[in-house]
Parts: structure tokens; sequence; C-alpha cells
């Protein structure tokens, strides 16, 4: 009887780990390519609203808020990435691509704080630019497409389970799987990064036509997997290695919903002075600060020491102190 129950608190003692799994698998955080100077461990798991610090702390940029996420380890903060590449998948909860990442984080929550619409790349000075794609509006931006890429790849070979005449989600899919492509090519073209490319490509769409086991979503990651791999490996080439490429997956659509009510709130009118806002400091505010902080302390220090000098220096008649005080007599010659 005891060893009946023994076996009953070791099973469930196997599955409640599998359960709480379960609960935080919702994506996943993949770090493809990272230089030595950042140091990833550890297996904890992070909050989605904390990914886009996260980015911005590996390159050497401020965090906005406080996380409890312990796996990133700065080594070398003189030597962090120039440039940082990151895409977002919104639909799936995972994708494995042919270089194996250097380390995967399970993710929670549906709030990824991504900037929506479409940044310009500035064709001359390209590693300055902040570029931010939502590839869920292709259509909007052609334009904008039109002037960066002088010359757009060829879409890739549409596999037998996309029908991209008969569904649209196929169609659209398969545009911006090209795009994904045609940034790879403006990479290796202009021999720079951006400072900061972030690519949204939902795909949630594909999910609920096809089916999450059926053979076109099969083929969806196949096609997707290739086209990051392309631009990871474009990445590589250029930055010699300095560069922070990442691959963020979300099985649930909070990205689209985070963005609505964003758009929703923007919409708003707020006054700010109910906001409670600090009062704006320059960017000389921290230099000038150390100078008088710094030049106070030595100040102090050196004028403690004069006094020091003095009180204890003897008076005698060999003394400053004697010479400059003493009453001095009168001699008739």
């Amino acid at each position: 009887m005891i060893v009946f129950n023994l076996k009953k608190m070791l099973q469930k003692l196997v599955i409640f780990p599998l359960l709480i799994a379960s609960i935080y698998g919702d994506g996943e955080f993949s770090v493809l390519q990272s230089p030595s100077s950042l140091e990833w461990k550890g297996n904890d798991v992070l909050k989605t609203d904390s990914v886009k610090d996260l980015v911005s702390a590996s390159v050497g940029s401020w965090a906005c808020s406080n996380s409890e996420f312990g796996g990133l380890y700065i080594r070398d903060p003189f030597s962090t990435p120039k440039s940082s590449v990151t895409v977002f998948v919104d639909g799936l909860d995972s994708l494995s691509v042919t270089a194996k990442p250097q380390k995967t984080y399970k993710t929670v929550g549906d709030s990824y704080s991504i900037p929506a619409d479409f940044d310009i790349w500035d064709s001359e000075k390209p590693s300055d630019d902040i570029v931010n794609v939502d590839l869920e509006k292709v259509d909007e931006h052609s334009e904008t497409f039109a002037n960066i890429f002088a010359e757009m790849p060829k879409p890739p070979k549409t596999p037998n389970n996309l029908k991209p005449e008969l569904h649209s989600e196929d169609k659209l899919f398969l545009a911006q799987v090209t795009y994904i492509n045609a940034f790879a090519e403006k990479i290796k073209s202009t021999g720079s990064v951006p400072k900061s490319l972030l690519i949204r490509i939902p795909v949630t769409g594909l999910v609920t036509a096809h089916g999450e086991k059926s053979p076109a979503l099969d083929d969806v990651r196949k096609l997707l997997s290739e086209s990051i791999e392309n631009l990871l490996e474009a990445t590589k080439q250029v930055s010699s290695g300095n560069a922070l490429v990442s691959l963020i997956t979300n099985k649930s659509d909070g990205l689209s919903r985070s963005k609505r009510q964003a758009t929703a709130a923007s919409d708003n009118t707020i006054d700010p002075k109910k906001l409670n806002i600090a009062e704006y400091y320059s960017a000389d505010y921290p230099v000038i600060f150390n100078i008088i902080l710094w030049f106070m302390v030595a100040f102090a220090l050196a004028l403690l020491a004069i006094c020091y000098v003095i009180g204890d220096m003897d008076p005698g008649r060999d003394s400053i102190i004697y010479r400059m005080t003493s009453t001095r007599m009168k001699k008739d010659n």
C-alpha cells in the first residue's frame, strides 16, 4: 500500500511541472546571434512586456522598466552590439531555424510593446536608422517599400499546399516572405545594419484558415524559417558578428490586440498636468552634476587638510604665526 501511494505521488510530481510548462508556454524568445560581450544563462521565463527593454539593454540603451529576468549578463559594457534585428512572429508558439539558437527562453503574456506602422529606411545613413516594419499592412505601405528597395527579390516558390490564387492569406504571406528577403538583400547592398530593425509578421490568419497541424502550415514554417535564416546570414556578414539577432514567437493574438488598444488610447485627449510627469532634464545634466559634486568633495577635503595643518602648527619663533602676530620693539640706533 505504501508503494502504491509513493507511485501516485511521483506521478503527481511529474505531471505538475508539465502543467506549469503548458501554462507558461505562450511563446519563445530565441537569441540567434549575439556577440561575446553578452552572455545568456538560465531558464527564466520572460514576460512579454519586458522584451523591448531587454533588447534595448542588450545594445547599451536605457531600459524603461524593471524586470525580474536574470538571463542576460553584460560582460563588456563598452563592446555592446551596434545593431539589433528582431523578428516577431505572431501566431506560432515556436519556430525552428537551421542555425541553432544560442539560447531560448519561454515567454508569457500578450502585451509586446513594439511600434506599429512603418519607419522609412534612410539609404544614406542606414546605421543610424530605427526601422519598424509591420508586414500585416503590406498593401498600405507599397509605395514606401518601392522607394526603399530598388529591386525586389523574386517571390519564393509557391509550395503545393498554399494556394495564393484562392486564399488571400496565402497571397499575403508570400508577399511578406518576399519583403523579409528584400531586407536581407538591402543589408548586403548597403553594407550596414540599421541601429534597430524590428519586423513583425502575423500568421494568425493562416493558422485559422488551414489549422495548426495542416501541411500548409508546415510549408509556412519552412518558408518563414528560410527567410529568417537569410536575414540572419546577411546580418552576420555585414556586422562581423557584432549584432544581436533575436526571434520572438507568440501564439496568442496579443500583439494585434495591444496595438489596437494603444491606437484607441491615443485618440483620447489626456491632460499632461494630471499625469504627474517628472521634470525633464537635459542630456548634459549628469555631466554637470558629476563635475559639481566631485569638485565640492575635493574642495571640502582640501579645506579640511589646510585647517588641520594650521591647527597643529607649533607657534614657535620660527613659525609664520609668531612672526605675523608678535609685537616688535622699536630700537634706537
